[in-house]
This record gives structure tokens, sequence and C-alpha cells, in this order.
């Protein structure tokens, strides 16, 4: 591939086509196609606002330069997009940009039909035309007019243009890609606007938009999402269940911004700034970049100035009801009590205005009680009692059994004699339980077979009931012909009796589990991307039959699946090793490069610059150890 002899620098505001354009002049092609074909290997006369193939252009350029990727972006408002887009789509982007793959990720963003960003035509101001020529010797295409609400010439304060006001010719060909770059009328008398208020605001928005493209380089997509959502909880847009207020937020835009200011930039609330389909899409993380004319003016709205937000660090916590836990459990009977905090699950449910009631369930003895926490009143530390659980049933019972009185189980159990009269009346013990001969024998048998259930049980958490009737089949068939309380209390419910599933509480289990299945996959350093399917495959085949099919119900399960799915960039460092000594063990390089690994792994060629980076560094360090 021949080298450029020379490629020329941007001007202060130029749009990228205009650069590209001139070089087209400079060089003396006969028709823009040629020149496309030549810097971009792209057979097309049409002049791009975002490049696509820019490695080719990078390649070819003179011995000695300092241009790079970001410098020809710098004259787009790539920069600008860039902090809207989720990693993985970003990455897409990247490659679409510098080598041209994939389905066109860059044109989507701009050809968007909600909330345009550019204007779709080649707006031109007169007198900047004039202007540049008589300071620089030849005019361009200024990057701040392309804006899709810039209707007026900032500088200048005149309309613009898509053709020359005095003689009427086109300042731009689209389809034959030619640009102005000498003015074709001078002395033009052209008309000042009157600028009002919502033009005021327009150009105001643009400067902040300038501000945000030159200094956010730094800004990822995650960082300037979790600052507008911090910004809105600090201002009290989100509430203590965490649901973002957004019909509130919309409305006091409204009250903030002029009405025709915000139709001109966002539309109507009649034909799209407050539809269902806008509402819930909006603050969304992967669909930011739907709304990023809106974020502008939520940021303005928040913080006063792009500055402010990105200087400034808010903070902003939401109170957790009844804490993080554990719980202690307030049954008497119970062997965690008064020495450990046994329970670690809390369900909580909302009541009203900030009111919340949790549920305490005691793993060790079934029992379970209620609170009530509010905004006001965090330290309520009334509990109401809403199962007393297995352990005290079968102490009641027992004791009952063997002829001791209310009064005596209740001094026993320390609880009231209505509970234990109430619970007693629910239950008729000639049915629940058959009467066990009180013989020493017996009983050693009864706690002989209940040793070995329980051990079972113990020793594999998803044992059914006929899992345990296989592996006990004697034990089995006598607890429950002779102890049927205790065994259906004990084991898990037959089919047909089922309970529904605590969704929540399983979700919750599941993300533990999940993460767990991930650390084993990672552990195990596989040859192939580490995907949702690897990390489920991993976990029992109950899990993996609820994720299947019940992942509709388990929302932290599948967001956490999200974020330990391996990215193609992730997969490409983490292999870069394995491939190294695969290459040197062939033989056939001495030291082993980028190039080389592309050779071996074409989809290397793919991978973003910041990828590339990491994996050249990854080499020399392995180089270094082995030389």
């Amino acid at each position: 591939m021949n080298k450029i002899l020379n490629f020329p620098e941007g001007y202060p505001d130029e749009d990228f086509r205009s650069v590209v354009y001139r070089y087209h002049i400079r060089a003396g092609n006969v028709s823009m196609d040629e020149t496309n074909n030549e810097l971009f290997d792209v057979k097309s006369a049409k002049l791009l606002q975002f490049p696509r193939k820019l490695s080719t252009l990078l390649e070819q350029l003179p011995f000695g330069h300092n241009l790079t990727e970001d410098h020809f972006l710098s004259n787009t408002w790539f920069p600008l997009i860039s902090p809207f887009l989720p990693k993985e789509r970003l990455s897409l982007v990247y490659n679409d940009i510098l080598n041209g793959d994939g389905p066109k990720y860059v044109g989507r963003i701009v050809s968007q039909r909600q909330l345009p960003i550019l204007s779709k035509e080649i707006k031109y101001c007169p007198l900047c035309v004039e202007q540049d020529y008589e300071v620089y010797g030849e005019s361009y295409l200024h990057l701040s007019h392309q804006l899709s609400f810039i209707k007026i010439c900032p500088k200048h304060k005149v309309t613009l243009y898509e053709s020359c006001p005095d003689c009427g010719s086109s300042y731009s060909n689209k389809e034959q890609g030619s640009l102005t770059v000498i003015p074709c009328c001078k002395g033009i008398e052209i008309q000042h606007e009157s600028v009002d208020e919502v033009e005021e605001l327009k150009i105001k928005l643009k400067n902040e938009m300038v501000y945000f493209r030159n200094n956010s380089f730094n800004l990822s997509h995650g960082m300037l999402h979790s600052k507008i959502m911090i910004l809105l909880g600090a201002k009290g847009y989100i509430d203590i269940k965490g649901n973002i207020e957004k019909q509130r937020l919309i409305k006091d835009l409204e009250g903030y911004y002029k009405r025709d200011f915000l139709n001109e930039i966002v539309g109507s609330k009649d034909t799209y700034l407050l539809t269902k389909t806008s509402l819930y899409n909006f603050l969304n993380p992967d669909q930011m970049t739907r709304f990023i004319l809106l974020y502008f003016l939520v940021i303005l709205f928040l913080s006063g100035s792009v500055k402010n937000f990105l200087d400034v660090l808010e903070t902003f916590s939401c109170p957790i009801p009844f804490g993080t836990g554990p719980w202690e459990c307030y049954n008497s009977i119970c062997s965690s009590y008064e020495i450990g905090l046994p329970i670690i699950k809390c369900k909580r449910t909302y009541i009203y205005k900030g009111n919340f009631k949790g549920y305490f369930l005691c793993p060790v003895c079934g029992y379970e009680y209620a609170r009530k926490w509010s905004l006001t009143d965090k330290e309520n530390d009334k509990i109401s009692v809403t199962e007393m659980g297995h352990l005290w049933q079968m102490k009641v019972k027992r004791l009952f059994d063997d002829g001791y009185k209310i009064p005596y189980i209740a001094k026993i159990l320390k609880s009231k004699e209505s509970r234990v009269r109430s619970f007693i009346k629910k239950i008729d013990m000639n049915v629940v339980e058959t009467k066990i001969d009180a013989t020493i024998e017996n009983l050693k048998v009864r706690e002989l077979y209940r040793a070995k259930v329980k051990t079972l049980l113990e020793t594999n958490d998803n044992f059914k009931r006929i899992d345990i009737k296989r592996r006990a089949y004697k034990e089995y068939r006598w607890l429950i012909k002779n102890d049927n309380e205790w065994f259906n209390l004990v084991l898990p419910p037959s089919r047909g009796k089922r309970q529904p599933l605590d969704y929540e509480a399983v979700d919750i289990e599941l993300i533990s589990k999940v993460r767990k299945a991930a650390e084993k996959v990672y552990a195990i350093n596989p040859p192939t991307r580490i995907k949702a399917t690897s990390i489920i495959n991993k976990l029992n085949p109950t899990d993996r039959s609820r994720i299947n099919n019940y992942h509709n119900k388990l929302p932290g399960t599948i967001k956490e699946l999200g974020l330990l799915v391996e990215s193609i960039d992730e997969y490409q460092i983490r292999h870069t090793p394995v491939l190294f000594s695969k290459i040197m063990n062939s033989g056939e390089y001495r030291r082993v490069t980028f190039k080389s690994l592309c050779s071996h792994r074409k989809s290397y060629n793919k991978c973003t610059a910041e990828t590339r980076k990491k994996i050249e560094e990854i080499l020399n360090e392995l180089q270094k150890n082995n030389p």
C-alpha cells in the first residue's frame, strides 16, 4: 500500500467531511469516489459524517506524521456520542469506524428518526464561507453548524443555508461528494437575524455539547449513567423503592425550559416527549443513544452546566429498610437464641409512602416474625409472630402427647397459653400422628431412622421424597407410618402439594450460585469464549431448569449472568497467552507480534485499538520470558 505524500489537518470547528474533501481537491482526483477508494478502500462518492475503514487511511499516512484515529474523530461528533454507547456496542462501532465491519452501527446513530443529533442536510453560513476564505485561503464546512437544532450561525447571527442566498448555487452535493472551498459570490448582503431567547438557549446548548465533546475522553458509559442517576437521586427524583419519577422529571423540564425551545429540541409532549414508549426506554442504560439531546437538557437542568456535571462528585444513598442483616431469631427454644444471628434473608413488602413490612424466617427452627419500617421511624423494634415454626410445633405435640397440661407447656416453651391452645385445637393428634408405643426400643428406632433421613437431607440439598425413598426405603416407610407429622415437617413437600416458589428468594440465592459457577468456568480457562450457557451448565439440574424456565421472574440472576459473560475483547485478551504458546511451539516464529497473532486468528484484526494495545503489552511481557 503506497503512502500518501500529505494529508491536511483540520481547521477550527471543521467537519471531517470537509478535511477529506480538501485532500480530494489537492490530490487532483477526477471524482470523489476515486478519493474515497484511495483513502478508505470504499467505492462510493458520498462523504460520511463518521469515517468507515479509517485504519486504511492511517496506514497510508506519511512517515513521521502525528495523526491518530482520535485526531480524526475530533473533527466529528463521535466523541460526544461514544460515552452514551454501552461497552459492547461501542466496541462494534469502533470496529465499524476502523475496519468497516458490522451492520453500519455508526450510520444508525446518525440516521435515528427520533431526537436526531445531526442534520441530514449540509448547512453553511454565507459569511463564514467568505471569512474563512479571506483568513485561510479556502472555505470549509463547520462542524457546529451541522447540529440538527442549529438554524442560525452562532457567530454571525445569520440563517444557515444549503444554497447560496445570492445566486442560488448549491453549497454541496451529497451524491457526488462535493463541498464548498471557494465562495461562489462575494460581498453578499444578508440580513442578520434577531436572536430571541429560544435561539440563545439553542446556542448555549450547542456550547455545552461542544464542551462535553472536548472534555469527556475518560467518561465511560457506566460512569455517565451512574452520574445521571446519582444526580436524580440527590435531587429527589428516585423514591425509596428505587423507582425513577420520570413523569415528574419531564414536567419539571417543561417548567424550566421555554415551551418553544423544547418543541424544537425534543418535540412536543403530544408527539414524542411523554409517549409510553419513550418514558419506558428513557434512563435505560442500553437505550441512551436514543435520548442524547434529552439527557443534555436533564444535565443542564440538574447541574447548571456540563462542566459542573463532569467536575462535581455528587453523592446519593437510599436507606435499606431493616438494614442488610443478618438478623436475630426471637424464638427462646431455638439453638441460636441470644447466641447468633441465623436469619440472612428478609422479604420486604412496600406498603405506602416510604413504609415497608419485613418478614424474617429462621432457617434453624422455622420461626417467622414481621416488623414494620418507615422513613420517619427506622428504629421500630415491635415484632409480630407469623409462624412459630416446626421446632415449636414438634415440642408442643410431644409434651401434649406425654400428658402435660397447656399452662405447663406454655411455661416450658415461653409461649402464650392462648397460642398453645389454638395450635392444639387445629390438629387432631389421633389423626396427625399415630401413637408410637412408648417403649425404649421404639424410641431408639425412631431416633435412628430420623437421623439417617436428616443426614441424607443435609448432604444432598436437592433431594426429593423419591430420592429419600430410594436411598432409605425401610426408614422411609416406617417414618411415614409411625412418625408422619415429623416426616412431613422435615421432608420436601410431595408432588401436588408443592408450595409456590418464592422467586425473590430464589433469585437472590441463584445470584450467588451463578457467581461461584462463573469463577469455576474462568478458573478452567477454556479455549472458547465464556458465554451464559457456559456458566449455566456448571449449575445443578434444578438451578439450570429454573433459569431456563423462569428467567423472566429472576431479573437479578439474568442481570448477573449478563455481567459475567465474557465480551469478545475480554476473550481475545485472555486467550492471547494460549495463542502465544501455540505459535512459539510451532517453530515458525522467533518472535510473536500482533501481526503474526492475526495471521493465526483473523478475528483479532477486528479488535479495538485499546484491546490491541493491551494484547501487545501481554505479548511483550511473554516475549521477555521466552527469549
